[in-house]
């Protein structure tokens, strides 16, 4: 049998030491939950604290608004020089930072609906500007 030289077998305790998992350390697992696809070149991202609503600030001066499920609700304009994004915990706010300009934007975000009326009770012209729906037979 061959006899192992001191050095060697230090080094291989050392090793084992190191690939040894440590009592009280856990192990980080991730799971992919989705990717977004941007059109332009992502430069910052930022989530509403719900995590319901994503900002993917681009090179091209915008920002991509996606769903939970990463369907692309919209682009909101960002202004030349934008380099980083922020969202409040609501997603209704975003803040973009231009460090050269040394100027932050506050933009308020709203997210407008369609709702399909059609076949829906009304009264009066159904090119009126303005209509009401009352439903009085709730109980």
């Amino acid at each position: 049998m061959r006899k192992l030289t001191p050095i060697l077998v230090t080094a291989l305790a050392a090793g084992a030491l190191v690939a040894a998992p440590r009592p009280g350390r856990a192990t980080v697992e991730t799971t992919p939950l989705m990717t977004l696809y941007s059109k332009a070149v992502p430069v910052d991202t930022a989530i509403s604290g719900d995590g319901k609503v994503f900002f993917v600030l681009t090179d091209k001066h915008t920002v991509e608004v996606y769903d939970a499920q990463g369907v692309l609700q919209g682009t909101i304009d960002a202004g030349a020089g934008a380099d980083t994004i922020r969202a409040s915990a609501s997603g209704d706010r975003i803040f973009l930072t231009n460090a050269a300009g040394k100027e932050t934007k506050v933009l308020a975000v709203e997210f407008v609906k369609q709702i399909d009326i059609t076949g829906s009770p009304f009264k009066g012209p159904a090119d009126a500007p303005v209509v009401i729906a009352v439903f009085s037979d709730f109980q």
